[in-house]
């Protein structure tokens, strides 16, 4: 038996005697599919330098009213002195909710992924210790390595939904040199 498409293209679909459809199917990655279809896929960088106590290594805030927010990847490094030396209990990364940025920091670029898209990220993201508003909800803690980048696959996740944010904090004891954090996502829409 043969079906026939319906918009006119002269399309047919083959149906065998066990009453299937055949079809065929291709699989790629989520980020590769928005990144081909819609160029929508972006990464940022931050940095902060350690002092004792909590640093925020950056925030991003979801300024689209329609669009969501999803990471993907999530890169953490430790390159410090001054202190507990590394691995300790005392010093871990931070991904926190609720973050909202209020004063401070520096703005991040955000790249676009796509080589030469000009399509930009419907976010706001600033770095080096910005101040935030409320009391941010953590969700992730894992112990910083020195040297050593963790690399978090959070398969999609973690979502920031319009308006709301994320923050990458770092508590050690640590006075000198830097944490970094790279964060890769890609924007679809709310639905």
């Amino acid at each position: 038996m043969l079906i026939e498409s319906g918009v006119g293209n002269g399309k047919l679909a083959a149906v065998d005697e066990n009453n299937r459809l055949l079809t065929n199917s291709i699989s790629m990655p989520f980020e590769h599919y928005i990144a081909k279809d819609f160029q929508n896929t972006f990464a940022a960088s931050f940095h902060a330098v350690p002092n004792p106590g909590q640093v925020t290594v950056g925030v991003i805030a979801n300024t689209a009213p329609d669009k969501k927010i999803v990471i993907t990847r999530i890169m953490l490094q430790a390159l410090v002195s001054g202190g507990t030396a590394l691995p300790n209990t005392s010093s871990f990364f931070t991904l926190e909710t609720n973050a909202e940025y209020s004063v401070g920091g520096d703005a991040v670029k955000v790249s676009n992924l796509s080589s030469g898209s000009a399509v930009a990220a419907p976010v706001r993201a600033y770095d080096n210790n910005p101040g935030l508003t409320a009391q941010p909800e953590v969700a992730y803690r894992v112990f910083a390595l020195q040297g050593q980048p963790l690399d978090i696959q959070t398969t999609g996740n973690v979502i920031i939904l319009p308006g709301k944010s994320v923050a990458i904090g770092y508590q050690s004891d640590q006075t000198n040199g830097g944490v970094i954090a790279n964060v890769s996502f890609v924007v679809v829409d709310a639905e």
